[in-house]
């Protein structure tokens, strides 16, 4: 079992993530049998097969109460599982062993940083056009710019955030926290409040960026940022807002 789960910090909200470590001479009929022996446990109401050895359930598990799982099957030798990442149910053959977690490396980190921070610009380089009257992938794309500021501002403090983690509070300070969801409190929908939420993002983003820079000892990525805000400067006058 992965994620709150397994980590043992899981609410009403959390899903379930489930690996079954399944003989590869078994994993074919398990595949076939899988949505059958789901069902035995409780009500499905979705069954999704996002890939071969990954399956999407929600389950009715009381009257007007769902529960959400992700089930991966790992036809695969006996893997190591880290402790604080993973929670051993079940170990039938006793073969699994279990490591101790150990924090992420510096290098790690700095190449997180990296990645979150260009593609934090690489996505900011298309404001301009909301031109286009397209309001809905301008909202989208505050998601995915927040998204990526939160990641900058954890990786600053050494911490990651886990893939399909779904909570990002911890990885923020108070200030930055207040400061980023004032950024997204939208007084209407229109060009010029999206505007303004996507440079009060791109001010965080100069800010808190440098300082992940400095913790982890990394470079920031100062050519790119430059050059994004003056094209997004130059077409945001073209259309009056950049006010």
């Amino acid at each position: 079992m992965k994620g709150s789960q397994a980590r043992g910090d899981a609410d009403r909200h959390s899903d379930i993530d489930l690996h079954l470590l399944v003989s590869p001479e078994h994993a074919e009929t398990f595949r076939e049998a899988v949505q059958g022996w789901l069902a035995e446990l409780y009500p499905v109401v979705r069954f999704h097969r996002l890939h071969p050895d990954w399956y999407s359930a929600v389950f009715q598990v009381a009257p007007g109460t769902l529960i959400g799982l992700d089930l991966f099957l790992e036809p695969r030798e006996a893997p190591g599982l880290t402790r604080g990442h993973e929670r051993l149910l079940w170990d039938r053959t006793a073969s699994l062993t279990i490591r101790e977690d150990a924090p992420p490396g510096l290098e790690t980190l700095r190449r997180e940083l990296e990645v979150a921070v260009r593609y934090f610009w690489t996505l900011f380089l298309h404001l301009p056009g909301i031109e286009r009257g397209e309001v809905i992938p301008a909202v989208a794309r505050l998601s995915h710019l927040t998204g990526q500021l939160v990641i900058v501002c954890g990786l600053g403090r050494g911490l990651q955030r886990r893939v399909g983690e779904n909570r990002g509070n911890g990885l923020l300070n108070e200030d930055e926290r207040r400061a980023i969801e004032a950024a997204l409190a939208l007084p209407t929908a229109d060009a010029q409040a999206l505007v303004r939420a996507h440079l009060t993002l791109a001010g965080l983003m100069q800010a808190r960026g440098r300082v992940a820079a400095e913790a982890l000892g990394a470079p920031y990525p100062e050519e790119l940022e430059t050059a994004v805000l003056a094209h997004v400067d130059r077409e945001l006058a073209l259309q009056g807002l950049n006010s």
